[in-house]
């Protein structure tokens, strides 16, 4: 995300400074070990202000990190906001069907940049129109998170559609009319997120959801 005054611009200029030579004091230094010059970079590009939220976050989390006072994220004036929009659940469906309903739009470059920078987990597979994530966690529970992006009039938003299983979970259940083998309805955990208007902004909103989603 840029940053946003002559006065951020310096001091990640000092950051990147000290992620460069390893040398370095204070908060610019600790600030450096949380940061990649990549992120660093991000913020030094140019004055843009709809990287404002996200500069709030990385700053409250090198705050965190490095103990750095609460004045120091009051650089930006706004707060975060959660990127998290609407949460619900359908029941009895079957998830591959479920999502086709949902026709995708075409992810803009500074989204796919945001999907591929982000570290936490890779997807499974990525299409012009969705991204897949399937993974396991320590107890063996499987979940696959499958998110688009939808046109909402002259905005756009995304929606993370999640299925979630347990190991050896059977794909059939008896059919109490006839006893013979009937396909497993799913439970599928729907995530919209905030609206927006531009790819800018879709791409900071797009890193905040999925760290909210914990893939």
């Amino acid at each position: 995300m840029p940053s946003v005054s002559n006065k951020q611009k310096r001091f990640f200029g000092a950051v990147m400074g000290a992620k460069k030579t390893g040398k370095g004091s204070g908060k610019a230094k600790s600030a450096a070990k949380s940061m990649t010059k990549a992120q660093i970079k991000d913020f030094l590009e140019s004055a843009d202000p709809t990287g404002k939220s996200k500069m709030l976050t990385v700053l409250k989390k090198m705050r965190e990190q490095a103990m750095m006072s609460p004045q120091d994220t009051n650089m930006l004036d706004e707060e975060s906001t959660n990127p998290i929009a609407k949460t619900f659940v359908q029941k009895n469906v079957k998830f591959e069907d479920y999502i086709g309903k949902f026709v995708g739009v075409p992810f803009q470059p500074k989204e796919l940049e945001a999907i591929t920078h982000y570290e936490e987990q890779k997807p499974t597979k990525t299409t012009a129109v969705d991204v897949r994530y399937e993974t396991t966690n320590s107890f063996g529970q499987n979940t696959t998170t499958l998110i688009k992006k939808l046109r909402e009039g002259n905005q756009f938003s995304f929606t993370a559609f999640q299925k979630f299983s347990q190991p050896n979970q059977p794909e059939q259940t008896p059919d109490a009319a006839g006893g013979e083998e009937a396909p497993a309805q799913d439970e599928v955990t729907v995530n919209k997120s905030i609206s927006y208007d531009d790819e800018i902004k879709g791409a900071a909103i797009l890193i905040d959801f999925l760290n909210k989603l914990d893939i």
